[in-house]
């Protein structure tokens, strides 16, 4: 019987070392896609979430490059902690697509858990699939001409709201005008010191300068190099020229400068040297080839000579 007593309170001894004992909550890795099957360009947003246990911890997100595993980054990531219960949830949002077709494996990324006193867990997130499709095209069927454009007939009923508002906007302006002819004070002109405008060479040749410091074709940050490059020469022909080359193709704005006539009959010098570089553009952003340093020197020393040959002379009296 005291045998029976004794077993009883060690028994309860030890189940009570266990259910009083400290426990640890490990973290978990979480790793989704919204979608796993996309037409080339379409986003993907990918969320990485850690489930921790105390507040106390920290998390160290991994480093994300501009590709990946044959995928482009298409946002940076953002980080939200909500909470849900007694756990902490860190959540890390991204978003990339691929210009390709094929299947693309979104690598396992590396996140780090720091909970106080050097204790650190490291975690790794699962591999996801992403298969990219292309557009199907049926090319058995016949190709169809281009339709014109069908002109809609509108009403007088179509234009009332056109004309109450017009009729509105002459009285706010008939007011303002009123208004301040009736408050007018005469003041005496302020001396403004004005920095003369900036020309359209004296920018294109300073954001060059710039570039050619950023050494970004020495980083291997090739597109980067060619998208700025590109903008800077499309930038300085709208500036200069107005030929509105932002919203324009390659092939649109060359046979734009071979039309140019008058003061503007320079650009069609120009031309093999803005095809080199806008060409060359195109192929990485889209075909992603990876021309040498020596490429690189050729398409930005075509730019320099764009612009000097063409930028504002002394005689012109003007500015862009």
């Amino acid at each position: 019987m005291h045998l029976t007593f004794l077993y009883k309170i060690l028994l309860g001894s030890l189940l009570l070392f266990l259910v009083s004992g400290p426990t640890h909550a490990q973290s978990v890795l979480r790793t989704q896609a919204d979608v796993q099957q996309i037409v080339i360009g379409d986003p993907v947003t990918v969320t990485l979430e850690v489930e921790v246990g105390t507040a106390a911890s920290t998390v160290s997100w991994p480093a994300l490059s501009e590709e990946f595993g044959g995928l482009s980054l298409l946002e940076p990531a953002t980080i939200d902690t909500p909470k849900r219960s007694a756990q902490i949830i860190y959540r890390e949002q991204f978003r990339v697509t691929a210009f390709d077709s094929g299947s693309y494996y979104l690598p396992s990324f590396k996140v780090v858990i720091r909970q106080g006193a050097g204790k650190e867990e490291v975690l790794y997130s699962d591999s996801l699939l992403i298969n990219v499709q292309t557009i199907a095209v049926d090319t058995t069927l016949a190709f169809k001409p281009i339709k014109d454009i069908v002109p809609v007939r509108m009403g007088w009923a179509d234009y009332w709201k056109i004309i109450l508002a017009r009729l509105l906007l002459l009285g706010l302006l008939g007011f303002i005008l009123y208004y301040f002819y009736k408050h007018k004070r005469v003041k005496a002109p302020e001396a403004v010191l004005r920095t003369p405008p900036e020309k359209a060479h004296e920018k294109a040749f300073r954001l060059l300068a710039s570039l050619k410091e950023a050494q970004y074709a020495q980083q291997g940050k090739v597109k980067l190099f060619y998208s700025e490059l590109s903008s800077i020469v499309r930038n300085y022909l709208d500036d200069r020229f107005g030929l509105n080359c932002m919203e324009q193709t390659t092939d649109e704005l060359m046979a734009l400068l071979k039309k140019q006539t008058d003061d503007r009959a320079v650009l069609r010098k120009v031309r093999p040297d803005l095809k080199k570089i806008l060409r060359t553009a195109d192929l990485v952003k889209f075909a992603k080839a990876d021309p040498d340093l020596v490429e690189h020197e050729t398409c930005y020393d075509a730019a320099m000579k764009l612009v000097t040959l063409t930028q504002i002379k002394p005689e012109e009296g003007r500015a862009s």
